[in-house]
């Protein structure tokens, strides 16, 4: 994804009159070659292996680990290829990272916390403030931003970086279990990715962890990139009822705009919901505050209006797009202006019209009748449309899904001639 990964190690270097590194670390041995730089064997101006500042360009010649004695001799206990970046034996190493796209713009400290996700708080602060990581040779500032081709240092001891692969390899590695065939493409650049989802899916793990999701089937897809730091994510959620487009950011600066535009109510959603009901109106707007409660009642609802202060505001313009022959149904499109829970399926079961199929907000005899009739299991909601500017080019952006085929043939029995989309 046009990332770049670059780790580099060295050696430790410390004075001698240290005995141990702020860290707790044992003095390490000197690191040279055959051939010195500057014809000097001070402290750190030895060759210390491909990647480092010293050696960048070097050809691949041997380089040997010299242990120095008090008296200043000089003894070579290891030799080996200067083409090798690490060496997992060594009592210390100083990490050098360079900065890809993806791992930019992210303070210091948040960078840190996120590389090295098996240290604690403390540990990553105490590296900050012992002055243990430096930016392009300089001391890091935690709240500074990183930009792409900085080279961050800091200090680590080698159980730390063991169990730091371990925690990240593991954090990043949980397998979907549902079959990619179910997850079909709407549009795909190098920064952003619509996909459709599938109702009953999960956009993310739940309570139970092994339930395949979307977030997980899309890392299969695409992979997880050569970032550090960032890996392909969701830009907003839908119910895992409610099918139709998803938005999920590829790049960095992929996601940080779809999410900025989703704050920012520069996305435009369009939904399409088939309710009981006629509303006596084509074109009509429902503006009524919101309030999540702490438990469900025995439908499962969550969310109730309230004028309350702890209710949070919340509108949606609605439009008829058909009715039934009896007048019975009303095909509906949404648009929400806020971006409430549930807050579709609220406002229409407040205007009197529940959408058809809905277990927590809807009529439970209907719910029972249209399974019965229909063979439609979920909530007929569907996110039919999303227009934005592209995050990055600036274009306009619109994708739409076609709808899915237990939505078809309920409108087909409800003799509603409708399809937003072409055929799956």
């Amino acid at each position: 994804m046009g990332a770049r990964r670059t780790e580099t190690f060295r050696r430790a270097t410390h004075s001698a009159a240290d005995s141990r590194s702020p860290l707790g670390i044992d003095p390490p041995l000197d690191v040279g070659s055959p051939r010195r730089y500057g014809g000097t064997a001070e402290h750190g101006e030895h060759l210390v292996g491909q990647g480092s500042r010293l050696a960048r360009g070097a050809s691949a010649s041997p380089v040997t680990l010299l242990r120095r004695n008090p008296s200043g001799e000089e003894r070579a206990v290891a030799t080996q290829p200067a083409t090798r970046a690490r060496d997992p034996g060594y009592p210390s190493l100083v990490r050098t990272i360079e900065i890809a796209r993806d791992d930019a713009g992210q303070r210091v400290d948040r960078f840190l916390r996120k590389y090295l996700a098996s240290a604690t708080l403390g540990h990553v602060f105490k590296l900050l403030r012992t002055k243990q990581v430096r930016v392009n040779g300089r001391r890091a500032r935690p709240e500074q931003r990183l930009v792409e081709g900085d080279e961050v240092e800091f200090r680590l001891p080698d159980e730390r970086l063991s169990e730091m692969a371990q925690k990240r390899a593991g954090a990043r590695s949980a397998p979907a279990t549902r079959s990619l065939e179910a997850l079909s493409i709407l549009h795909r650049d190098e920064h952003v990715l619509a996909v459709d989802k599938p109702p009953m899916l999960l956009v993310q793990a739940g309570e139970r962890p092994d339930e395949p999701t979307l977030d997980r089937l899309v890392l299969d897809l695409v992979g997880e990139g050569e970032a550090l730091t960032f890996r392909p994510s969701l830009a907003h959620r839908l119910d895992r009822g409610t099918s139709g487009v998803v938005l999920l950011g590829l790049s960095a600066p992929g996601l940080r705009g779809l999410t900025a535009a989703f704050r920012e109510r520069r996305v435009t959603k369009r939904y399409l919901a088939l309710v009981h009901g006629r509303p006596k109106e084509s074109a009509f707007r429902v503006d009524l505050p919101l309030q999540r409660t702490d438990t469900e009642d025995r439908r499962g609802a969550r969310v109730r209006v309230s004028h309350g202060p702890d209710a949070q505001s919340a509108s949606t313009e609605m439009r008829v797009v058909a009715t039934s022959p009896d007048g019975q149904l009303t095909l509906i499109e949404a648009r929400p202006m806020t971006g409430r829970t549930h807050q579709i399926r609220v406002h229409l079961r407040a205007s009197g019209l529940p959408i058809v199929g809905d277990p927590a907000y809807g009529d439970p005899e209907r719910v029972r009748q249209i399974r019965g009739s229909a063979g439609l299991w979920r909530t007929f909601l569907h996110a039919w449309r999303i227009e934005l500017v592209h995050p990055v080019s600036g274009e306009p952006l619109v994708v739409e899904s076609p709808l899915p085929s237990d939505l078809r043939r309920t409108l087909q029995m409800a003799e509603i001639a409708f399809e937003p989309g072409a055929e799956r």
